[in-house]
């Protein structure tokens, strides 16, 4: 789907993750991987256990450039929030709403 949005050359994106509570880290790493400089780090997950921490790279961003704002609220957790943060924290998008979760 996003590829289709992409194909049709828009001037920006405006991602809803308001009331989205999260879902699958690899889903939140695909999606990012289309926006983020090849190998850089996403995420980093901590366990009891350090042999069970693992860390997420970017598989390489293809995209031109384009303005994202990235809409978020108290609901916005989990995997969509590392979406919004790593978009954030690359400067790659502009957070809106209220503080996540």
């Amino acid at each position: 789907m996003l590829d289709e949005i992409l194909a049709k050359n828009p001037k920006g994106l405006i991602l809803d993750l308001r009331d989205n509570g999260g879902g699958y880290l690899e889903t939140a790493v695909a999606i990012l991987s289309n926006f983020v400089e090849k190998d850089k780090t996403l995420v980093v997950t901590k366990e009891k256990n350090p042999l069970l921490n693992r860390s997420y790279f970017s598989y390489g961003n293809t995209n031109k450039p384009l303005p994202i704002v990235v809409l978020i609220n108290e609901n916005s957790a989990s995997a969509s929030e590392i979406t919004a943060g790593a978009l954030a924290d690359y400067n790659l998008a502009i957070l809106v709403g209220q503080k996540s979760y």
